[in-house]
């Protein structure tokens, strides 16, 4: 994440790490600490997955280069289409990436 933040503006940088520690002081109670810190960094949630950090912060760089590829549609499209979403229920909605775009 060091080498991606290193391309934002200097105040866009330094507000970054203050929002993260607010959302993690801010975090509700009960849920595991790791998962915690997921949340606060916006990072897929680790639960009992065995997986660690650096792994969440790949899976999610993995899937950004997925989108900027495809495109969001045919993204969503491709992974919809997959069996593990489809045995899961899995719905992904377009609607959520274009407002957060």
């Amino acid at each position: 994440m060091r080498a991606e933040s290193a391309n934002l503006e200097p105040a866009a940088r330094d507000v970054m790490a203050w929002e993260v520690l607010e959302r993690l002081l801010s975090s509700l109670p009960g849920t595991s600490p790791a998962d915690s810190a997921c949340r606060a960094a916006g990072l897929p949630i680790l639960a009992n997955s065995g997986v660690g950090f650096r792994e969440a912060y790949d899976l999610l760089t993995s899937l950004g280069r997925f989108v900027s590829s495809e495109g969001v549609r045919e993204a969503i499209d491709q992974m919809k289409a997959t069996t593990a979403a489809q045995q899961h229920g899995a719905t992904l909605r377009r609607e959520p990436f274009f407002h957060a775009l």
